[in-house]
């Protein structure tokens, strides 16, 4: 049997607890059955003080993981644009180099065409 630490003037931080039913030793008599039903009075409050708290750990783990998976989705989400992003970026470096190309192509003809039309005049 488990002490509360209420001779010792102990609080409830350190796993004691203030509602051991062992810890109203006056109210209860000496008899070995009375200890014994104090004792599993102690194990029930117990069981229920870890209940309530192992639910809370629960909720607490639970909104950890949801947290978790929108961060992943984040992540993903920002990937895919990546990837978009830089197909994108490629096809108009694409389109520039090619624009380039046909006008470097349309100057290079009108410059032989002009070259034509000069040498034709004189």
């Amino acid at each position: 049997m488990r002490s509360c630490g209420r001779e010792e003037g102990g609080g409830k931080a350190g796993g004691t607890y203030s509602s051991r039913a062992s810890c109203h030793r006056e109210e209860v008599k000496k008899s070995r059955w009375t200890r014994r039903k104090a004792a599993r009075f102690d194990v029930a409050i117990g069981n229920r003080k870890r209940r309530g708290k192992r639910s809370v750990q629960r909720r607490k783990w639970r909104r950890e993981r949801e947290r978790e998976r929108e961060r992943e989705r984040e992540r993903e989400r920002g990937r895919k644009m990546a990837r978009f992003e830089i197909g994108r970026l490629e096809r108009q470096k694409e389109k520039q180099k090619k624009a380039k190309e046909q006008s470097r192509y349309q100057m290079r003809q009108s410059a032989t065409i002009k070259q034509f039309t000069n040498t034709r005049e004189i």
